[in-house]
């Protein structure tokens, strides 16, 4: 089920998500990129540098506000801050509306590039109120990914190309404050 709140909204601006019809009955659309990127799928999440003081925290269902299994860094405008990688242990992400940087809290404001991708740890990921844009490639091929809660994203407004590549989500409602939705953010959904 895709559905976009009040669809009557004017100025919403939905890119080709579609499969395009000169590809072959796979999926199999890819670019030497995702090909590198698949080559690699296993290793991604091992070749980053995970901090030695990440807790191997399992409580499912819980916000986790350990700044340490949080890698983040301040947006250009140092407001607010960046999703880059999280190092929990959760099936069921909440996006912390707020995290500790530098000894001083800000507002988790984006969901930067990659940050979840080819992770398959993750089957439930819920947006908070504070997440204004989601980058490209944020939960691509996350291989466990079903539902994506975004009930509480009052201030998203931008979902980047390929965002949900190639994960099994089952339902989508998208936020009405949502202006532009990327070339294929949902390409590859299989559920």
């Amino acid at each position: 089920t895709w559905v976009i709140e009040d669809e009557e909204k004017e100025g919403v601006d939905v890119k080709d998500n579609t499969k395009d019809e000169s590809t072959d009955s796979n999926n199999s659309e890819i670019s030497e990129e995702t090909i590198n990127d698949s080559d690699n799928a296993e290793n991604y999440l091992e070749d980053e540098e995970i901090p030695e003081n990440v807790d191997e925290q399992t409580l499912d269902g819980n916000v986790d506000e350990d700044e340490r299994n949080w890698y983040t860094y301040l947006n250009e405008e140092g407001t607010g801050l960046i999703i880059g990688n999280y190092f929990g242990n959760l099936a069921n992400v909440i996006i912390p509306e707020q995290l500790m940087y530098n000894g001083q809290q800000y507002p988790v404001t984006e969901i930067g590039e990659g940050a979840f991708r080819y992770n398959e740890k993750y089957t439930n990921v819920k947006i908070s109120k504070n997440i204004e844009k989601i980058d490209a490639d944020a939960f691509s091929y996350c291989y466990s990914l079903t539902n994506i809660d975004f009930s509480e994203a009052e201030s998203l407004k931008i979902i980047e190309k390929n965002t949900f590549v190639s994960t099994p989500l089952k339902s989508v409602v998208i936020p009405k404050n949502v202006i532009d939705i990327g070339e294929r953010a949902f390409y590859g959904c299989y559920a």
